[in-house]
């Protein structure tokens, strides 16, 4: 049976109230996936691959960034820079807290297109956050800047 996901909330530290996806796994998960996605995708884009992963193990919470995918308001903007990385240096910090209350695992951030640089950019700076980082198809290089 295909795992369903639920639509959930998270509040950044700024009372911004995100929207993501999330798929469970049905045993205890083999590790937890943070998925970041392209600058014109969403999460909605990624319910298959993100269903096959559940299928396989993993507990995948797929984030819709800040003004994209279900979060409708201030669409397309974000203040900073910072404030993006903020966001999911808040997100994990939840997702290993709520790692290591339960089965334990590894926590993968996975990047998909244009979601490639804020990981990057976390892992850099932050990389004790994570334990593991996924590029798909990484837009590290891109012709046109986010400004």
């Amino acid at each position: 049976m295909k795992p369903s996901c639920e639509i959930r909330k998270f509040t950044a530290s700024d009372g911004y109230a995100f929207h993501y996806r999330h798929w469970k796994p049905t045993n205890p998960p083999r590790g937890y996936v943070v998925a970041l996605h392209g600058i014109q995708s969403h999460s909605g884009w990624y319910e298959h691959s993100s269903a096959r992963l559940a299928e396989a193990g993993y507990d995948v919470r797929f984030l819709d960034r800040r003004g994209s995918g279900l979060n409708g308001r201030d669409r397309g903007h974000a203040p900073h820079p910072a404030r993006l990385l903020n966001d999911v240096v808040q997100f994990l910090n939840h997702v290993r807290f709520l790692r290591d209350r339960g089965a334990g695992g590894p926590v993968v951030l996975l990047a998909v297109s244009w979601g490639a640089k804020p990981a990057a950019a976390l892992a850099a700076t932050r990389g004790e956050l994570i334990d593991a980082l996924a590029f798909l198809y990484p837009g590290l290089c891109t012709k046109v800047r986010a400004n």
